[in-house]
């Protein structure tokens, strides 16, 4: 590895320092003496600006060590020079190095006189590098084809991290993804504890349905841009299932008014299902509402009223047109 792009590497490095100290004024120390809290603070602000991750293990191997040996992934050279202004790291080398950078990847090729070959040898060698040009092109191609191949069919990593729009925090509840795929089934993924997801596909991009609780379903397209960190995808909250959930847990006096938000929250023609529990046999049957009785149940007296859990639910023109839920039992 060069060493002009390791000395490169140690002034981004300073350049992130300065970028993270102009954001944070009660940061003052050098980026290699950074504690746990000033890393904490980074990973947020590269997170925030970027969609970026690095772990606090990454820090401390690639960034607080005062001499560094080997640069890191050039995907991650590419996240860091984005934090500090550059397009990527090859734009922040040119911006370090001019046109050194330039004149150090040239090689000094001698210029010779050409040689004076007879005709007949000349003929003799105008073949053989035809020969040999033909040969190389085959190779070439072949190692193309192959290196082609082996990258479309190598796996890649997509990382994710589900996050509230409004607050910003790790959505706690489970988030349920469904990976599309054109030619094959579905495939259905859950978040962990942390709101975060990691799905291992051979295409660089997927198309992927994401749906929480009490949250909007919505539908993501992402392209691959960096494996070792997951990118934050915000999600709305789904207003309107919060709100059934809170009129059937809630004692409300005004009764009347409680009758019309439910009227201007729900479609006329709206399909409403009740998910019941399994039966003795393992069975999962259904009820069907119609959009007055489902208001007649949410508006009944409390001792009668059980906590509703909303699964799903699909809008159009602003109203739901479509409601499942489960009543738990008292």
């Amino acid at each position: 590895m060069s060493t002009t792009q390791i000395g490169c590497f140690l002034q981004l490095k300073k350049r992130i320092e300065k970028t993270f100290q102009s954001r944070h004024e009660s940061c003052t120390a050098p980026i290699e003496d950074w504690k746990g809290g000033d890393i904490r603070a980074f990973q947020s602000d590269l997170q925030e600006s970027l969609g970026g991750y690095i772990s606090e293990k990454w820090f401390y191997t690639h960034i607080k060590t005062m001499e560094n040996e080997k640069l890191p992934r050039i995907d991650m050279l590419d996240m860091l020079a984005a934090y500090i202004g550059a397009e990527n790291w090859e734009d922040f080398l040119q911006q370090t190095l001019g046109t050194v950078s330039t004149a150090e990847k040239k090689e000094a090729i001698p210029e010779s006189e050409p040689a004076r070959l007879s005709t007949k040898k000349g003929k003799h060698w105008t073949r053989t590098l035809v020969a040999a040009g033909l040969i190389g092109c085959s190779g070439l191609l072949i190692f193309f084809f192959i290196s082609n191949f082996s990258i479309a069919n190598t796996n890649k990593n997509f990382n994710f991290c589900f996050v509230d729009a409004d607050t910003k925090s790790p959505i706690q509840a489970q988030v349920t993804i469904t990976l599309l795929q054109e030619t094959e089934s579905a495939l259905h993924f859950k978040s962990d504890s942390a709101g975060c997801v990691s799905i291992n596909h051979q295409k660089n991009k997927i198309k992927i349905v994401v749906a929480a609780p009490y949250y909007r379903t919505d539908t993501i397209e992402r392209s691959l841009i960096f494996e070792d960190y997951p990118e934050t995808i915000p999600l709305k909250k789904d207003d309107y299932a919060l709100m059934l959930h809170y009129f059937s847990t809630q004692n409300m006096e005004d009764w009347k008014k409680r009758r019309q938000q439910l009227d201007d929250m729900i479609a006329e023609d709206a399909q409403i299902v009740q998910i019941m529990d399994s039966d003795e046999y393992g069975e999962t049957g259904i009820e069907m509402y119609t959009k007055k009785e489902f208001i007649n149940k949410l508006t009944m007296p409390l001792h009668s009223l059980k906590n509703i859990d909303i699964i799903e639910t699909v809008y159009d023109s602003g109203k739901m047109i479509q409601i499942r839920f489960k009543q738990n039992e008292e």
